[in-house]
């Protein structure tokens, strides 16, 4: 177990280096950002003056070392356009992104673990119609479109729920459900198709042969062995929630990560997209990682 802490450690490392070399380099490709925020009334001189003074004149390479080996200190510079430190504004927004990503992957889990046991059993009937039908909708529709329609039926029509920033519980409904329905089609699909596998196993024939209830065979012998393959797809998929959350958090005004990164880039706020995005791939590497040792526990043949 200890070599595949290590290992995956390692692997870690050198994929969030990789990470930051293509975000550094990639956010450098579209121009200096300094002309977005040089007046249009201002001399090449004052120009060159805030060019230089921010360390855009040196090489690429040699910003990419400097910005490495702060950020490796815990600092990640200041936004161009806040005049602040960018930790400082990733910090305001992490925790919200955090209980959205978190409610949204909880909604999904409630609805996808019955539906999709439930269409394994009941393969070809009514409830496999009625799940995979939610889970054809929940992965056709995209996120900004479902919230806006959430937006018109419980805001405009009913006027019941709130559709800006995260004030209360209730501002976590629309936003939750938005984020989390595609999440939940996937996890039904994903469950229903190795519930079919585990359903036709031995042991579970077995077990049947035994005499054992039907309730007891689904829900305790072939569930807990067909929710193996999701654990490491729902600690992949909720790093994934907190990255793509950008037409959710922007639809319902939630003051998130992913709406920092919109407004980042919306002002060619480069150092800030940096840290956000830096931020991001560290959540997501950190999910993945701890996936990979829980699957180590699981499965002893990992471990082997």
């Amino acid at each position: 177990m200890g070599v595949l802490v290590v290992s995956r450690l390692i692997q870690a490392v050198f994929t969030l280096l990789g990470v930051s070399i293509a975000l550094f380099f990639l956010s450098h490709a579209s121009g200096n950002p300094v002309d977005a925020f040089v007046p249009i009334e201002a001399s090449p001189e004052d120009r060159e003056r805030l060019i230089h003074h921010l360390g855009f004149d040196k090489p690429v390479y040699v910003q990419y070392w400097r910005f490495i080996t702060h950020a490796v200190r815990g600092d990640f510079g200041e936004s161009l356009r806040n005049k602040q430190p960018n930790m400082s504004l990733v910090k305001a927004r992490f925790w919200n992104s955090i209980k959205l990503a978190s409610a949204a992957l909880l909604w999904a889990l409630c609805i996808s673990l019955p539906l999709g046991t439930l269409a394994a059993v009941h393969r070809g009937r009514f409830w496999d119609r009625v799940a995979m039908t939610l889970a054809l909708f929940g992965q056709s529709l995209p996120a900004f479109f479902t919230g806006i329609l959430l937006i018109y039926i419980f805001a405009v029509v009913f006027n019941v729920l709130p559709v800006q920033g995260a004030g209360s519980w209730k501002h976590y409904i629309l936003p939750t459900i938005a984020l989390g329905w595609g999440v939940s089609a996937a996890l039904t699909r994903l469950l229903r198709s190795s519930m079919l596998e585990v359903l036709d196993s031995e042991y579970i024939k077995l077990a049947r042969a035994k005499g054992l209830r039907e309730s007891i065979v689904v829900w305790k012998h072939a569930l807990r062995n067909a929710l193996i393959p999701l654990v490491t797809f729902i600690g992949f998929t909720w790093g994934v929630i907190m990255g793509g959350a950008i037409a959710t958090e922007v639809v319902f005004g939630w003051p998130g990560m992913a709406r920092l990164a919109y407004e980042a880039v919306v002002t060619r706020d480069t150092p800030l997209l940096q840290s956000v995005v830096l931020v991001w791939a560290s959540i997501i590497i950190g999910a993945n990682l701890v996936v990979d040792l829980l699957y180590g526990v699981i499965d002893p043949t990992i471990r082997a």
